[in-house]
């Protein structure tokens, strides 16, 4: 397993302070490994806790074919990501609800919008 010693991730992180990359790791469940006057993480620990944000988003556009779109961006793919972008629309969510009384006044709000407009 490769190895990422604390001082590398400073520039990764963007920090100046040792200390707050200490923090950063402890934050985000990366376990730091001293050995003698080294302090090191393993990269596929770093990477995995760094990009999670990133594959949570990647999930939420893209639903199941998350996995295909992170590769074609690890891979620097811009034509397959340019490809799939106008391939397949964004599809948005709509806001549902379960409280009656609040269905019932967007249906309202729905009904008296549309009857402005016309």
């Amino acid at each position: 397993m490769k190895r990422l010693l604390l001082k590398e991730l400073l520039e990764h992180l963007g920090y100046r302070d040792i200390r707050s990359v200490r923090k950063w790791c402890n934050k985000n469940g990366v376990f730091i490994i001293r050995h003698g006057k080294d302090e090191f993480v393993f990269e596929s620990d770093f990477k995995k806790a760094f990009e999670i944000p990133f594959i949570n988003n990647l999930k939420k556009l893209h639903g199941k074919n998350w996995e295909g779109v992170y590769r074609l961006h690890a891979q620097g793919d811009v034509l397959g990501l340019t490809e799939l972008q106008t391939a397949t629309p964004v599809q948005h969510k709509s806001f549902k609800t379960e409280n009656d009384i609040v269905s019932k006044y967007l249906s309202k709000y729905e009904s008296d919008k549309k009857s402005k407009a016309a």
